[in-house]
Parts: C-alpha cells; sequence; structure tokens
C-alpha cells in the first residue's frame, strides 16, 4: 500500500482550503470597495473541532467565521429648502446637497462644469417622467 503523508488541511479533497480561500476573497472585497474604511481589518477565524466516537472514528468538523472591513463613515453635509414636485406641481420640503461645484466652474479639459443638483425628499423622479409630464401641459 502507497502512503502518502498529508497537511489535515489537505483532507477531503482540500475542502477545507477551498472554503478557506472563498472566505479569504469576501473579505478582500473589502480592501478594493470605496465604501470601507481605507484603515480598516479584516478577520478570517478556521476552527478546527476534532472528536472521537465511541468506535474510535475520530471526526473533524470546520467552521470558518469572517468579520468583513467596516464601511467607512461619511458625512454629507445639506440644505434645507422647499421646491415644487415637478410631477404633481405641489410645494414640498426637501434637501439639496452642498457638492462643492459652482456654476460655470471649468474642468480639466477646458470644458463648462454644469454642476448637477441633488434633491432629497421627492423620492427618484427620472428626467424621462419629468419631460413626459411638461409635454402633457
Amino acid at each position: 500500500m502507497k502512503t502518502e503523508f498529508k497537511s489535515i488541511l489537505d483532507i477531503d479533497n482540500g475542502a477545507i482550503i477551498a472554503k478557506l480561500d472563498k472566505v479569504i476573497m469576501e473579505v478582500m472585497k473589502g480592501f478594493n470597495d470605496p465604501n470601507c474604511d481605507p484603515k480598516g481589518k479584516g478577520k478570517v477565524t478556521l476552527t478546527l473541532t476534532m472528536s472521537d466516537d465511541e468506535n474510535g472514528i475520530i471526526g473533524i468538523e470546520d467552521s470558518i467565521k469572517h468579520v468583513p472591513v467596516s464601511l467607512r463613515k461619511n458625512k454629507v453635509y445639506m440644505t434645507k429648502g422647499t421646491m415644487t414636485n415637478p410631477i404633481t406641481g405641489e410645494p414640498s420640503m426637501v434637501l439639496r446637497e452642498m457638492n462643492g461645484q459652482a456654476m460655470g466652474q471649468l474642468d480639466f479639459s477646458g470644458n463648462i462644469n454644469e454642476p448637477v443638483e441633488v434633491i432629497v425628499g421627492l423620492g427618484r423622479i427620472g428626467q424621462e417622467e419629468i419631460e413626459k409630464v411638461q409635454e402633457e401641459k
């Protein structure tokens, strides 16, 4: 009989290593995610529980737990105001995102930058919906 000496991690055709690789890749994704804390830490824990039964058979059970990289904290500044809802025509309380873009500001290519006003409080209204209502009037 041929004898092979292997690591316990190689048993079951390397299933433990395969699962561990999958979990590590999940944690690693957080380091490339711009929404995650750039100084954040991920953690992977492998636990092997071994038990002996009355027949002398040793069972090995694996448990892999992970802590993903934490999300970074954000602070967004918004101004309060009112705006006429372009769909219903009713005045509504809204928040406007202060995005640091000024009207007429030039970009690196020399093009005039038209800032996008971000409005929160009216729900998601697409440009197509606004144009459709304006056409109907």
